[in-house]
């Protein structure tokens, strides 16, 4: 796959988020995510195996799925509760308060 089409899938995963479409490296067509991530589960099966991960990586794929991405949860947030709200949400999503 070209470097400018990798490029431009990427930012458009990243602005779509997991219910959106994302360009799949074997047939370079936009698909729904969940299908071209199905395209890479056997690939990554035994990778996950072998480093116990399986667990895990389904655990975050599910929160991914439930929650969306970050453009998804900040969109979310400003709907939610406007610009003071969205600042709120982004502060207590990156600031710890023990540090």
């Amino acid at each position: 796959m070209p470097g400018e089409l990798l490029r431009a899938a990427t930012w458009h995963t990243a602005r779509t988020g997991p219910r959106g479409q994302l360009v799949s490296p074997v047939s370079g067509t936009a698909r729904p995510t969940a299908d071209v991530l199905a395209e890479f589960r056997p690939h990554l099966a035994p990778g996950l195996r072998a480093t116990g991960d399986t667990a895990r990586i389904a655990e975050l794929w599910a929160e991914f799925e439930r929650t969306g991405n970050g453009a998804d949860r900040r969109r979310r947030w400003y709907a939610e509760g406007g610009r003071q709200g969205l600042t709120e949400r982004l502060i207590a999503s990156t600031v710890r308060p023990d540090r």
